[in-house]
């Protein structure tokens, strides 16, 4: 638990205290049409109003401050920031074990900090070096002169293959495969033939990567994924793709080898930027989209081929109008043909 007056100073917020004033304990954080007494909740879209006269909670994070309503106030320019800082604060990670399980190895050849903690079964194998505070979970996969950055954490079954490095205070969760081979064959008649895949891939620090994501190993030299970019599940990043820092990439989104990306890209589920394609920074993808040829122009787009937004929104519209459109194009077309015959 920690106090209103407390949790308004880490979250930057300005503090209307209700009755029971700014040493109110919270206990939790709940929506508003949930929360209780104890429970801080936050407003910070008009559709969730209809809620907020009624709600329990004891504090309420908003924009602006809300006449005729008992709860504490908590205001912040952006609400959803300062629940995001609430939330950290309130529920800290916590790890079910610390320590180096009996169960792990460790081959003789690599080097794990003494406040690394190791769930059973996992693997680090030669020339791989941990930093301390790590947590690695069951079935983490280390492989030969790998490196791991200061307090990152490694939940189950992520692999980490030759040469891998991540940065400080990333986080990989389960079943993502760091550093496999990226896909490199020269087809012939006689089959497709493998280009061995002989560079690495760097994660730098506070990159956090989802569920299930694959990031390949260059060709050559590098594949990255620069600070502080965050992955949702199941997103792939093809061989010698650079991906610029505080970018964030939603679920089911592919990285053609070879891609480069700037810094603040965002990009909705299941999109795409293609092989070799140059994005520059600030830009945003609608879900679906395909980056098939360099954008040198920050943005928001959408559709494929790209499309700024506000003309894939008239693109639609127009779109829409095209059945009736080929009516009005068929009835021209036979006065047209009435009027030739009359002439």
């Amino acid at each position: 638990m920690i106090s209103l007056e407390a949790l308004g100073e880490i979250m930057g917020a300005y503090l209307y205290p209700g009755k029971e004033g700014a040493a109110l304990e919270i206990k939790g954080v709940a929506p508003l049409e949930t929360a209780r007494k104890g429970d801080l909740s936050f407003f910070a879209d008009l559709k969730y109003k209809k809620f907020l006269r009624n709600s329990e909670a004891s504090a309420v994070i908003v924009r602006e401050k809300e006449d005729g309503v008992n709860f504490a106030q908590l205001v912040h320019p952006n609400p959803r920031l300062a629940i995001a800082k609430a939330c950290l604060k309130l529920y800290p990670i916590r790890h079910s074990f610390y320590g180096q399980s009996s169960l792990a190895f460790v081959h003789e050849e690599a080097h794990v900090h003494k406040t690394v903690t190791l769930y059973p079964h996992v693997f680090i194998d030669h020339g791989a070096r941990i930093e301390q505070n790590c947590v690695l979970y069951p079935g983490v996969y280390v492989g030969p002169g790998c490196f791991v950055g200061e307090g990152s954490v490694l939940y189950p079954n992520c692999v980490l293959m030759e040469g891998t490095k991540i940065g400080k205070h990333a986080i990989l969760h389960g079943g993502s495969v760091i550093g496999g081979d990226g896909f490199g064959f020269v087809p012939t008649k006689e089959g497709n033939v493998k280009i061995p895949q002989l560079g690495r891939v760097v994660v730098e620090d506070n990159v956090e990567i989802g569920p299930l994501c694959t990031v390949d190993r260059a060709t050559f030299d590098e594949t990255i994924v620069r600070e502080g970019t965050k992955f949702d599940s199941q997103v792939h990043v093809g061989h010698n793709v650079d991906i610029g820092k505080n970018s964030l990439v939603c679920a089911q989104v592919a990285f053609g080898g070879c891609a480069k990306v700037g810094e603040g890209f965002i990009t909705a589920g299941q999109s795409a930027v293609g092989a070799a394609v140059n994005v520059c920074s600030h830009v945003t993808l609608g879900p679906c989209s395909a980056a098939i040829q360099d954008v040198t122009e920050s943005g928001e787009y959408m559709g494929m081929p790209l499309s700024k937004l506000k003309d894939w929104k008239k693109e639609q519209l127009a779109l829409k109008r095209l059945p009736q459109m080929r009516l009005e194009l068929k009835r021209l077309q036979e006065s047209l043909d009435a009027l030739e015959k009359e002439l």
